[in-house]
């Protein structure tokens, strides 16, 4: 494992990274040492950190003293493998900075000492990668100032005003700096949900936009440039996950589209769906749908369909098995209220664990069916495997099928519309660990093989 010896000239704040072995001895002595640790220290997080500070903005440091990174840098650099003086070196250099909150007074013990050092590594680096709002400005100032104060005053700032920048928002999700303020943060009412509800692939996407900002008075994530388009923590995590697969389906630059303009176009979905093939976006989202070079026919030669039974309701025949549910229907991931698509999976168990997000008391019956001729799939599985797929969303159970479809269906809904448009029969998706989820918009396309046994 190679060991990272850092140099430092204080004149320039350059880096100069050297990587050699470790002989067998020190390796030794080091596992000896990191072991009589409470914590391990990430050595590779501190790294990063310094990396950050080696391209930041220079004027931005202060050069009448060491930054808490460079200072961590040295005890790196004095050649010598034992972690303890490490350790020691960060709890100090902590200590000095908790010691200058004045009435905050912080109350740390060891262990939060040091990951307090190793936060503020962390928050540096993240910082690098986000787009500059002043708030994130101010906090890299002062984190090179030792000055955790002016950390905390320049986040309340920023909270405190009529709207605030998602990169802010994106920023304290994945930053766990701020764990150390909880009381003194001044959090606006409803924040802390929003904040909670917003997942951590959508914080990564959006850390870097520069048009979208959170509305206190609405609770709702808007467009800068629009702020009557807006969207809920759950609707953003979809609108993120769906910007990032219709990219990557487009194959055409002027087709890519950006998070605000899916956010504008759930607006128009949701107050007038019937203009939506109209709308710029919605044209987009069509002719990414046409351009899908390849399609994939149907892969598997059994498939699995379930529907739930009630307590005394007798079995579904053969022939009900093989179509969609009849009759007023609820959203459904790609179905609208009222249109039955069917749905099946390539596992018994995963077509059952489908169902049962919807009834969890009620029994499970399952048809095993067979395809009786090609189709033409659009295959969206594979991309679940990033963890930002458009289809992730299809995972969560809907809590009361009769009443309207919740916005976060609709631009599903709408790709499966263009879908068939295209002439495309349906779509395989992600369903969990082991199996995939399919739905076709017509149900003519299986027989009847065997109703399955109930599974132990």
């Amino acid at each position: 494992m190679p060991f990272y010896n850092l140099y430092i000239r204080k004149d320039s704040l350059s880096f100069q990274i050297q990587s050699q072995h470790i002989f067998h001895n020190r390796v030794w002595r080091l596992r000896n040492e990191k072991n009589k640790m409470k914590r391990p220290i990430n050595l590779e997080g501190i790294y990063n950190a310094l990396q950050a500070v080696s391209i930041s903005d220079r004027q931005q440091l202060v050069t009448t003293s060491l930054s808490s990174m460079e200072k961590v840098a040295n005890a790196l650099s004095r050649s010598t493998p034992q972690l303890s003086h490490i350790e020691k070196e960060m709890y100090n250099i902590a200590t000095e900075q908790v010691s200058k909150l004045g009435s905050l007074s912080l109350d740390l013990s060891y262990a939060e000492t040091y990951n307090l050092m190793l936060s503020q590594s962390e928050a540096f680096l993240l910082i690098e990668q986000s787009y500059p709002t002043k708030m994130l400005k101010n906090i890299q100032s002062s984190l090179s100032k030792l000055d955790l104060k002016g950390c905390l005053e320049a986040t309340n700032t920023a909270l405190n005003r009529p709207f605030i920048e998602i990169a802010n928002v994106a920023f304290l999700k994945l930053s766990s700096i701020d764990d150390f303020f909880s009381k003194q943060i001044e959090y606006p009412r409803g924040f802390a949900t929003a904040l909670s509800q917003m997942n951590v692939g959508t914080a990564r996407r959006v850390v870097q936009c520069d048009d979208i900002s959170y509305e206190p008075r609405s609770r709702f994530f808007v467009v800068s440039k629009k702020p009557s388009d807006k969207a809920s923590s759950k609707e953003l995590n979809v609108i993120c996950s769906g910007t990032d697969i219709l990219n990557n389906l487009a194959t055409d630059n002027d087709d890519l589209i950006s998070e605000s303009e899916l956010i504008s176009f759930l607006t128009v979905l949701s107050e007038t769906p019937g203009f939506g093939i109209e709308d710029e976006v919605g044209q987009k989202i069509l002719h990414i749908v046409r351009s899908v070079a390849e399609c994939i026919d149907f892969d598997k030669d059994l498939y699995y369909h379930s529907r739930k039974l009630a307590q005394g309701q007798c079995p579904y025949p053969q022939n009900e098995m093989l179509s969609a549910p009849v009759g007023v229907t609820g959203p459904g991931r790609y179905n609208h209220p009222g249109r039955s698509y069917y749905y099946f999976a390539d596992t018994q168990k995963g077509a059952e664990t489908e169902v049962r997000k919807h009834c969890s008391t009620e029994s499970v019956q399952t048809a095993i069916i067979s395809p009786k001729h090609s189709v033409k799939l659009l295959d969206l599985s594979g991309t679940m495997r990033g963890g930002t797929t458009f289809l992730r969303y299809i995972r969560f159970p809907v809590s009361n099928t009769n009443s309207n479809m919740p916005r976060e269906y609709l631009i599903p809904c709408f790709v499966s519309d263009c879908c068939r448009r295209s002439k495309i029969d349906g779509i395989k998706y992600y369903g969990g660990a082991g199996y995939s989820n399919y739905v076709c918009w017509n149900d003519g396309h299986f027989c009847f093989k065997a109703m399955a046994l109930p599974l132990m």
